[in-house]
């Protein structure tokens, strides 16, 4: 909003059900009641085929935030498979041989971008990953949990687990309390996103930093100053 205003432009919030069945005609709708110069795209729309290729079709100027694909639009992303190497390289480093991983929301592109970026710390550090430490999640807490639980039950669990965002770390050390385990010498939780959670939960989480607002005022500052709008 504040890039925008320093433009002189104005930013509008539109909410789409991407579950709908009518989302182009939202879409269409919602085009025709604001008219816009150009649009943004954050997760997961930003890699939804529907949306994207409608908004290609009306000729409007549009980023996509969080997006690594080719196609329409302008993609505009941080590296989520280097910064998730990163941080399972930390772990590793830190004595870690069996990292237990909670993937992401499976419709956000980088979830699978996160989950390569630990495979490839782990085949590095000559290890590979072990099927029975990965878990499905969908960037909640309560998936967060969910995946603790199945992990911390293994005959052999994990001694540090890397949530794929804060949201689901956090529900990892609402697990680990509840079972009274010592924190961090019994486990160590990673997250990614560094929102105001990871500083707010006890201990902290070593977490990535996302630079969203970056991200945010980037993918407008490109529009804008793209000669598109």
């Amino acid at each position: 909003m504040l890039k925008c205003a320093e433009h002189g432009y104005r930013m509008i919030f539109e909410l789409v059900d991407t579950h709908s069945d009518h989302v182009e005609r939202e879409l269409l709708a919602a085009i025709a009641a604001l008219q816009p110069d150009g649009i943004i795209l954050t997760p997961p729309h930003s890699d939804n085929p529907q949306i994207v290729n409608f908004l290609a079709d009306q000729k409007i100027p549009f980023a996509r935030i969080g997006s690594v694909q080719n196609g329409a639009g302008i993609p505009v992303s941080m590296d989520d498979e280097g910064s998730a190497r990163q941080a399972t390289e930390y772990l590793l480093e830190r004595g870690h041989r069996r990292i237990g991983f909670v993937k992401g929301h499976p419709n956000h592109m980088g979830s699978e971008d996160r989950f390569y970026g630990y495979r490839r710390a782990l085949d590095r550090a000559g290890i590979g990953y072990a099927a029975e430490l990965i878990c499905d999640g969908e960037f909640d807490f309560d998936s967060g949990v969910r995946g603790a639980n199945r992990l911390l039950d293994l005959p052999e669990p994990p001694t540090a687990i890397f949530a794929s965002n804060d949201d689901m770390a956090a529900g990892v050390l609402a697990v680990a309390h509840d079972r009274n385990m010592n924190l961090p010498t019994e486990l160590s939780v990673a997250g990614f996103d560094d929102t105001t959670l990871a500083r707010t939960v006890w201990p902290p989480l070593t977490t990535i930093h996302q630079p969203m607002a970056e991200l945010a005022q980037t993918a407008a500052e490109i529009l804008i100053e793209g000669g598109d709008i």
